[in-house]
């Protein structure tokens, strides 16, 4: 018996900690860097917006004490520790099954709605799409798409400016210095913008304020840092959105004309000098939800899914927005689109893996592109590849589908396979597993509704003007140019467990 106690003593401490250690070690183990990666995490990779954070792990050295003393309590008195055990393993098993529900409104389980914060995700999804019909009666030409990409470009550029000289780049759609104080201290490098999920929507009399929820990260010294950030935009009421090319220029709010002012500050070309959200969107609070000191940005790193097990979440207007879709798209056949979306899942990958800019620039949207350029150059600069081999796609699931003035846009999840390894430029590998690993992940595809003007397209690099649609590699200057109109194309990848609380 006194061994018995002097065991049960040994036990006490773990008692109080360890267990929650225990119980939370699927978690803590389930994914790398701390779980975060941007444009909505990782899966094979980081390439999928790119790129991972090696975050700490915990050590389990507290963990491995408890199991021992599990153990050594198991063999020697098992009528006590048999019930004892039976209670922790349960207690895994429930918190498990809890962390996998998620924060998401889904279609895919009818119970799930029956949990409050089930039914508070779907009540809020659905005022989101309330808001969203009542922003697009309002202004016919908002695109959500384009918005995003401006809030995406705003986000980057107002950190890689702010505490500097360059801050004046931005100020025209920034309302005061004081917004971008969780940011002030400055002398932010490698900014990346990961997730951009619209959270709210407001259209007012006087004024309309949309909610964003951004997550981006970027370096500073040897060390860096993550946000988990939300970003209130605000623009008077009757203003018009900027189309496809003007919106993320940050140039002139008032006629989209270049950054150039004059001395008083106005406008070299239109001669105005518009308030922040009198002529355009601008930021008027940002509000830091959760932040991490992170080293470096790390290349490679291999982590498992997280997710994948999620029923699929579905918008509740996804079936009449389906019908609508071939109304705009006179002829679309959802089978060819679904075949042209695994088309361009598995050419991304190899891309990607080829370290192929100009194979990728035909295949994503401007925003895509410039964040996959920066990975893609990384990893170039340090002798390294993400080698993606024997991709394989399972199935291809509907979730959303949106239309405005420029663009469809329908978001599918995509359940695929595949070999993920990084190696080094000899072919060493350096991380990742020889065998496929299943993941699932949120994929938006976007097209234009209208065609490529038939006088062709400009290139930026050296001028010319290439054939109507012609996207990819300048065939004088080998700048990398997009087209004005396209096929589906990649506009956004979202993971299985953020997109659950989209």
């Amino acid at each position: 018996m006194s061994r018995l106690l002097n065991l049960l003593r040994r036990l006490a401490p773990f008692l109080v900690l360890g267990i929650p250690l225990l119980l939370a070690a699927g978690a803590a183990y389930g994914r790398g860097g701390g779980g975060h990666s941007y444009s909505g995490g990782s899966h094979s990779s980081s390439h999928s917006s790119g790129g991972h954070y090696s975050g700490g792990h915990y050590s389990g050295d507290d963990n491995g004490g408890l199991v021992f003393l599990l153990l050594q309590l198991l063999f020697e008195y098992p009528r006590i520790s048999i019930p004892f055990v039976a209670v922790v393993v349960i207690g895994f098993v429930v918190m498990q099954r809890a962390g996998r529900l998620g924060k998401g409104f889904s279609t895919g389980a009818g119970d799930a709605l029956s949990q409050p914060a089930s039914q508070q995700a779907w009540e809020r999804g659905r005022a989101t799409l309330t808001g969203l019909e009542a922003l697009r009666q309002a202004d016919l030409a908002f695109s959500e798409p384009l918005f995003l990409d401006f809030v995406s470009a705003l986000a980057a550029r107002a950190l890689a400016v702010v505490g500097t000289r360059r801050a004046a780049e931005v100020e025209r759609y920034v309302v005061g210095p004081q917004v971008l104080q969780p940011f002030v201290e400055g002398g932010w490098k490698n900014v990346v913008v990961g997730s951009v999920l619209l959270r709210s929507i407001e259209v007012r009399k006087e004024r309309t304020h949309v909610v964003v929820e951004v997550a981006l990260g970027a370096s500073k010294g040897a060390g860096g840092r993550w946000w988990r950030t939300a970003w209130t935009f605000g623009r008077k009421a009757g203003v018009r959105s900027k189309g496809p090319g003007e919106i993320t220029r940050l140039a002139c709010p008032a006629c989209g004309a270049g950054s150039e002012r004059r001395d008083d500050g106005s406008c070299q070309y239109c001669g105005a000098k518009p308030l922040p959200g009198e002529a355009a969107w601008a930021a008027e609070a940002v509000v830091v939800l959760e932040v991490e000191p992170r080293p470096p940005i790390a290349l490679g790193g291999y982590t498992e899914e997280v997710g994948t097990d999620l029923p699929t979440i579905q918008s509740p207007t996804l079936a009449a927005d389906m019908a609508t879709l071939p109304q705009r798209l006179p002829g679309l056949d959802w089978n060819q689109a679904r075949a042209r979306f695994g088309e361009v899942f598995v050419k991304l990958q190899q891309a990607w893996s080829d370290r192929d800019l100009a194979a990728l620039r035909p295949l994503t949207t401007d925003a895509v592109f410039s964040t996959w350029r920066y990975w893609i150059e990384a990893y170039r600069a340090a002798g390294l590849r993400n080698r993606l081999e024997q991709v394989q796609v399972a199935r291809i699931d509907p979730s959303r589908v949106t239309l405005d003035m420029y663009y469809a846009a329908v978001t599918v999840r995509i359940f695929a396979s595949m070999v993920d390894q990084t190696v080094d430029d000899g072919g060493r590998v350096v991380d990742g597993k020889a065998g496929p690993r299943a993941f699932s992940e949120y994929w938006t595809f976007v097209r234009t509704l209208v065609h490529a003007k038939t006088e062709g397209v400009t290139c930026s690099g050296c001028g010319a003007t290439l054939l109507a649609g012609q996207t990819g590699q300048c065939p004088y200057c080998g700048s990398l140019v997009g087209s004005p109109a396209f096929d589906w194309i990649l506009s956004r990848i979202d993971q299985d467990e953020d997109y659950a609380g989209a």
